[in-house]
């Protein structure tokens, strides 16, 4: 176990929202002889399981057209967007879907309502204290319920859409939002909103040709006019590049390609030696617990020769320590990266007695400020939802959420976060200089704004 601070701060009954994380039923595989299904109207593919969930849940009308083909994001999870959803393959081999809700709506607050009797046209969800009535509740309960929509995090309000801008009535559901349009046909006036367009990594949305339906990431083809050295290790390794071939002196542009096939452009530039090669520059590839795993590639072309050297090398997991035993309590989920949001779950205290939490590092020293809330009925906080988001100001590692309350008992759950940042590509030249590294960028590792706390609502 790791050494814990004493955190025992009295602060005031908070009442949070609750993120819940709801894995759906695992779909039947397809047929992997069965092509990939081809969209012109966005110009992506969709296959396999995500394809049989797409069509046995609503298809087009909850979901909307694919808008990228699957891919690896950093987490090493499967992932596809549409124009109205995330499809995720948990670690399970399930499906579950995003929180495009919750994310869209990350910096709001909605008040919440006290409990209302339930009729034919109103229906109450003490989970998170909101309300689904009349034609949002209809859409809700007959085109995908909980698995589907989750639960409402707001009440009915009006909005201007982006779309029209007109004033429309619209609730936010944690994987969507509900729009009302009252010049559309009857049973048809609900709308499923867009919100996989407005939050899916632009670069990853670029049309594909029709006939050439994506495969997976080619495997190693051999070097052509460079060297890797190592040519594999664990995550945290420093690979060394270096190419041949290029016109002596002449202007060399370099780029990374991950395993799942997204180009990482360098910020810079370098020069070839005498020899036509890139030694004296001394290109070193750093990776960290971050880095994709899988095969990469590191291409370098001369501006002025067109000429390209390719290098290969592999990712694989860097070894790390087990996590520590829960007690009373659990975290979801256990890892994840610096801006992930991770959930906590404690039980065991006397009924009605205050409860201080606060996440701690590997030294033990309190990382947040403490959140006190009061415990249920059942001697559980699970329904105040306590929440720990580190928004990439904490450095990766395993922390412990450690919770203690008035009567001395406590609770605590472990998690391992790792780091958002990417691989960096440098020179030798450059760090004698003092300069930047040539840093590689990629869509999915977009730091969030925010203070360091556990946040409440």
């Amino acid at each position: 176990m790791l050494p814990r601070s004493t955190v025992r701060r009295s602060m005031g009954l908070i009442i949070v929202m609750m993120l819940l994380t709801l894995i759906v039923a695992r779909p039947h595989a397809s047929n992997a002889a069965d092509p990939p299904t081809y969209y012109p109207e966005t110009g992506h593919y969709l296959s396999g399981g995500f394809r049989d969930y797409w069509a046995a849940n609503g298809g087009l009308q909850i979901f909307g057209y694919p808008i990228t083909e699957e891919y690896r994001d950093a987490r090493g999870k499967t992932i596809q967007w549409f124009e109205r959803a995330r499809f995720e393959i948990a670690s399970n081999g399930s499906i579950e879907l995003g929180l495009l809700g919750r994310e869209a709506t990350v910096n709001r607050v909605f008040p919440q309502i006290p409990p209302q009797p339930n009729d034919a046209n109103h229906r109450y969800f003490p989970e998170t204290s909101h309300m689904v009535m009349w034609g949002f509740k209809t859409i809700w309960e007959t085109k995908g319920g909980l698995g589907v929509f989750g639960f409402p995090i707001s009440e009915e309000m009006d909005e201007i859409l982006s779309s029209d801008n007109k004033w429309h009535t619209v609730q936010y559901f944690e994987r969507a939002r509900f729009e009302f349009w009252p010049e559309y046909p009857a049973g048809q006036r609900v709308v499923v909103s867009d919100l996989g367009r407005r939050l899916a990594p632009r670069e990853l949305t670029a049309p594909l040709p029709p006939g050439s339906p994506p495969g997976p990431p080619p495997s190693n083809p051999g070097n052509k006019d460079a060297t890797v050295n190592p040519s594999s290790g664990p995550q945290g390794t420093i690979f060394v590049y270096n190419g041949f071939g290029f016109v002596a002196g002449e202007e060399v542009a370099l780029w990374a390609t991950t395993p799942s096939g997204q180009v990482m452009p360098a910020n810079g530039t370098t020069n070839a030696d005498a020899d036509g090669s890139l030694t004296s520059s001394q290109i070193f590839f750093g990776s960290d617990n971050g880095t994709e795993l899988g095969k990469w590639a590191i291409t370098a072309q001369g501006l002025s020769s067109g000429h390209a050297s390719v290098g290969y090398f592999e990712v694989t997991p860097a070894p790390e320590q087990p996590l520590p035993a829960d007690y009373n309590a659990r975290v979801d989920p256990r890892e994840g990266r610096q801006d992930t949001v991770y959930n906590f779950y404690a039980s065991g205290f006397v009924p009605g007695e205050l409860v201080a939490v606060g996440a701690l590092n590997e030294d033990g020293d309190l990382v947040t400020e403490v959140l006190g809330v009061i415990a249920d009925g059942n001697g559980s906080i699970d329904y105040a939802n306590v929440y720990f988001a580190p928004n990439n100001n904490l450095p990766p590692g395993i922390y412990e959420i450690y919770s203690t309350s008035e009567s001395g008992r406590e609770a605590y759950a472990f998690l391992r976060m790792r780091s958002n940042s990417v691989t960096s590509l440098s020179t030798a030249s450059m760090r004698e200089a003092g300069k930047s590294a040539l840093s590689f960028s990629r869509g999915d590792g977009q730091a969030s704004e925010g203070p360091l706390d556990f946040f409440k609502k």
